[in-house]
């Protein structure tokens, strides 16, 4: 394609450049009473059309100098309006592309997390912080620059057989899916439903459960749901005042952590509670509206059922003053 575009603007600027300077050749004998060669002509053009104009040869007639103020003109335009959006940008995206990571080599029993999205991304943090290795796949190009830019170790991968293979699939600890489109999820289901690894899904909708088990997925997470079933066991917790936290991975965890009227932390703000207890605060939801990767600036308020992750200590920690 680029090949194609570059012999059409060649194309073009060869037909300008033969009409301009036969225009030329034609307006100095008519018009200034001076004879030149095609070649000559061909030099004043360029020299002309690029604006780089020597001086050598030059108009004195008002129709000649009107003629040269339009073949500047079209010089600018050519690069700018032909030149630079159909050759220029094109060929710099395709580099940018090629430039783009798909492969992270030499992973073992790490995380392979597909698509991104703001609960991805805090995903990876958590990972990095723990110290566990992971890889995030995403076919956005545009997805894969944002991640790289903020320091994640992403690929851009077409979720193939092939681009999971690259990026270590037999060896990983388990994948988590993390889209909101079903169809996608079920793809990439079934693409590795030949691999024995763990396949996690985080997905809103829990209509679609039965099918995302059925085309392959180890556990279905609705964030909704968790924090629904859970709200018994949470109030059991706090009239024993222990938390069961659920291992994710190595010494992370996570657990919902519901927010009582004479804790020391309402009217603070989530990104204080976090930075404060070394945890991350995923989901939250009060009086039935749910929200995931809240915003830092969000109040914590009496009431608020908590999704946090982070080591067990530190999760532990923030409970006995939530309750």
């Amino acid at each position: 394609m680029i090949k194609r575009r570059t012999f059409i603007v060649f194309f073009y600027f060869l037909i300008i450049l033969l009409i301009y300077s036969e225009i030329f050749i034609v307006l100095k004998y008519y018009y200034e009473n001076e004879r030149y060669t095609i070649l000559d002509g061909v030099y004043w053009v360029i020299s002309t059309i690029t604006t780089v104009g020597y001086g050598d040869v030059v108009f004195y007639s008002h129709i000649g100098k009107i003629f040269t103020i339009v073949v500047m003109l079209t010089g600018v335009l050519f690069v700018f309006g032909f030149v630079f959006p159909y050759v220029i940008m094109p060929w710099t995206e395709m580099k940018l592309k090629l430039s783009l990571p798909k492969s992270i080599e030499g992973l073992r029993n790490h995380i392979m997390v597909c698509g991104y999205n703001k609960m991805s991304e805090e995903l990876c943090k958590q990972l990095y912080n723990h110290g566990i290795y992971y890889v995030l796949m995403d076919n956005s190009e545009e997805n894969v620059r944002r991640t790289l830019e903020k320091n994640l170790k992403c690929v851009l991968s077409d979720m193939s057989v092939e681009s999971f293979k690259k990026n270590g699939v037999e060896d990983a600890a388990a994948v988590v899916i993390m889209w909101e489109d079903v169809e996608r999820v079920i793809d990439v289901l079934l693409t590795l439903g030949n691999y024995d690894v763990k396949k996690y899904v985080v997905f809103g909708d829990p209509f679609y459960i039965r099918y995302l088990h059925y085309a392959g997925a180890s556990k279905v997470f609705t964030p909704k749901g968790i924090i629904a079933a859970n709200i018994a066991k949470m109030i059991l917790e706090r009239m024993k005042k222990e938390l069961k936290v659920k291992k994710i991975l190595s010494n992370l965890g996570s657990a919902e952590i519901l927010v009582g009227k004479d804790s020391v932390i309402v009217g603070k703000k989530l990104g204080d509670i976090e930075r404060e207890f070394n945890v991350e605060i995923v989901a939250m939801c009060k009086r039935g509206e749910f929200f995931f990767n809240p915003e830092k600036d969000r109040i914590i308020k009496v009431g608020t059922i908590m999704l946090v992750v982070g080591e067990e200590k530190d999760v532990v920690s923030l409970f006995h003053v939530a309750w």
